[in-house]
């Protein structure tokens, strides 16, 4: 564990050292257009119509949780192969529909929730319905280590910035790292451009670039490094930076 702690601290120099240029990992928001254009670039064009038709049909469901959309996807995914995504896609859309608007995200400026999906992250995970249930996962077990390692405040705290980062890392272990770049950066999307929005974007990224050097670390690993790095109080992001970084 100490050699873990070492590296930590390696690791948070080193990214200063080297600079803020992030190979492959991209900490700019995208459209949703953009988003959609790199989700379906390998897509055949029924698959194009589909979503297409669901986004004109919006209006019969509300937009989920995390945690409900996981659950449904899960439990339709199960057994069937990815050549049935869009059969898998209408059956998500009925179950949403015969959710009704009970199970809506609902985040307000007071009572903030990681499981809030906004539309760019629910268009990406109709998309993709079968990263939902990992996707769910890093982020119940990003939210509970967060818990574990700083109790109290989740709001800008060392515990916001070690969730988000934990979460990239996660994400990135169970899809992928361009997974974790468009879910986290789209979970953003409708966050005013605040430094509060920016802490996020760095943490995200950090995570990010942390799985992407040391990839073959167990969670565990991830963990007590997230634990020791280096944590910078800040009142202003001027640029994406790599340490993590908090405002309160």
């Amino acid at each position: 564990m100490l050699f873990v702690a070492v590296l930590a601290f390696m690791a948070s120099v080193a990214f200063v050292l080297g600079g803020c240029s992030d190979k492959g990992i991209s900490t700019q928001e995208h459209s949703v257009h953009q988003i959609e254009a790199d989700l379906i670039v390998d897509a055949n064009n029924s698959q194009i119509v589909q979503l297409e038709a669901y986004r004109n049909r919006l209006s019969e469901i509300a937009i989920p949780s995390l945690d409900v959309f996981a659950q449904i996807a899960d439990s339709i995914i199960d057994g069937k192969v990815i050549s049935d995504t869009i059969l898998i896609r209408d059956k998500i859309w009925e179950a949403l529909r015969a959710c009704g608007k009970g199970n809506a995200s609902t985040p307000t400026a007071t009572s903030y929730s990681i499981s809030n999906l906004t539309s760019q992250e629910f268009w990406l995970l109709m998309a993709n319905p079968w990263n939902a249930n990992a996707t769910n996962t890093a982020r119940n077990l990003a939210l509970s280590a967060a818990q574990n390692v700083w109790p109290g405040s989740q709001y800008q705290t060392k515990a916001d910035a070690f969730r988000h980062a934990y979460w990239n890392i996660l994400m990135s272990k169970y899809v992928s790292i361009s997974w974790a770049q468009q879910v986290a950066t789209a979970h953003e999307s409708e966050s005013p451009n605040t430094v509060d929005k920016a802490m996020d974007l760095d943490n995200n990224a950090v995570g990010r670039r942390l799985y992407s050097q040391y990839s073959w670390y167990s969670e565990s690993d991830f963990v007590y490094m997230l634990r020791y790095y280096t944590y910078v109080k800040v009142s202003s992001i001027p640029a994406y930076t790599w340490y993590l970084v908090y405002l309160a």
